[in-house]
């Protein structure tokens, strides 16, 4: 079963994400995004939710690190985000971020963003 990261600081959003793909794909949910990349390297998600507005570091920045990580950096990364605003979605997609998609969000629209970059893989 291919694996989902969830990357956000949000409990809620951690179980809206897990009950949206408990049925197609393994969910890891990590709130604590300083231990992210440690997390990741132990398991390889298949793909990775990012949130970008995070208390301990920004989203924008784990972006970042993700895309130079050697192990890492291939993974399709969708930054899942309140920030709505042009400039923020252009700097994520600079970064390396494959999709972007908007709080508050339509279950089906992500499941369909989701299912089109794991049917690649």
């Amino acid at each position: 079963m291919k694996k989902i990261t969830l990357i956000d600081d949000s409990e809620i959003i951690g179980i809206l994400i897990r009950s949206i793909f408990q049925n197609a794909y393994q969910v890891q949910v990590i709130q604590n995004a300083m231990v992210s990349i440690k997390e990741m390297e132990r398991e390889l998600p298949d793909l990775i939710l990012l949130d970008i507005m995070m208390p301990d570091l920004d989203g924008l920045e784990l972006l970042k690190m993700i895309k130079a990580h050697p192990k890492l950096f291939k993974i399709p990364v969708i930054m899942i985000s309140a920030k709505q605003d042009l400039k923020t979605i252009q700097m994520a997609q600079n970064l390396g971020a494959d999709d972007y998609i908007t709080k508050p969000f339509e279950n089906k629209k992500l499941l369909e963003m989701v299912n089109g970059f794991l049917a690649k893989n």
